[in-house]
């Protein structure tokens, strides 16, 4: 992320971020938002290192991610 920020603020790249990482990076970049509607929603996806141990926080944030996830392609 920081790389992509970093070629972005050069200012010979262009890339697409979610709304809510440039709402707080916009300034300290100097980023502008380009009005564009890409027409569908970009996939999220969880990682987690291989042959690691999920501690319980964090299994149940992922129960919470899905749901709402769920949640929102239901309305």
């Amino acid at each position: 992320m920081l790389l992509r920020l970093q070629m972005l603020s050069s200012g010979k790249y262009i890339t697409a971020f979610p709304r809510s990482l440039v709402g707080y990076n916009a300034q300290r970049w100097s980023l502008n938002i380009l009005p564009i509607d890409l027409g569908k929603k970009l996939p999220v996806a969880i990682v987690a290192l291989k042959h690691r141990t999920l501690s319980p926080a964090v299994k149940l944030f992922i129960e919470h991610a899905r749901a709402a996830s769920k949640a929102t392609l239901t309305d």
